[in-house]
C-alpha cells in the first residue's frame, strides 16, 4: 500500500512508518515520483548515491538541502547534483565550496552559484569569467 502511495504521491513518504522510510525500494519509488521526498527518508538513504541520483528533478527544489552531511561532502555525489543545478553549491560542505572543480562546474551550470563559492574562488579569474558567461549579474559576487 505504501509503495503504491509513494509511487503516485512521493511526499506521502512523510506519513510512512520509519522502517519504511529506511526501505530503499520505497524511498526510490518516492523520490522518482517527487524528489522532495528525500526529505522524509532515513538519514542513511539521504546519503545513498543511488537515491540522490534518482531524484525527480522536475519537482524538486533541492537535493542536497535534505541530504546527509556525508553526502554534502562527497565529491562524486556533489558533482552529480551540481551538474543539474549549480545553485546546490549553497548546500555543499565548506571544503567543497573551496574546491575549484566543484565551483567551476556549479558556475558553468548557473553563474549565480558564485555567491556560494569560497571567498578565494570568488576572486578566481577563470571561475568569475565562467560565472559571468553563464549569468551576467553574477559579477556582483566576485
Amino acid at each position: 500500500v505504501v509503495l503504491a502511495a509513494v509511487s503516485t504521491f512521493g511526499t506521502a513518504l512523510k506519513f510512512a512508518h520509519p522502517r519504511l522510510r529506511a526501505d530503499k525500494e520505497v524511498v526510490l519509488a518516492a523520490v522518482r515520483q517527487d524528489g522532495m521526498a528525500i526529505e522524509f527518508s532515513s538519514d542513511e538513504l539521504k546519503a545513498d548515491p543511488l537515491v540522490i541520483s534518482e531524484c525527480n528533478w522536475e519537482r524538486i527544489k533541492s537535493v542536497l538541502q535534505y541530504a546527509d552531511e556525508s553526502a554534502k561532502d562527497d565529491y562524486d555525489h556533489v558533482m552529480n547534483v551540481i551538474k543539474n543545478d549549480g545553485r546546490e553549491l549553497q548546500y555543499v560542505s565548506k571544503r567543497l565550496q573551496k574546491n575549484q572543480e566543484v565551483v567551476f562546474a556549479a558556475v558553468a551550470q548557473n553563474g549565480a552559484a558564485l555567491e556560494f563559492a569560497s571567498k578565494e574562488l570568488q576572486d578566481n579569474r577563470n571561475i568569475v569569467l565562467k560565472a559571468v558567461e553563464s549569468h551576467g549579474l553574477s559579477l556582483r559576487y566576485a
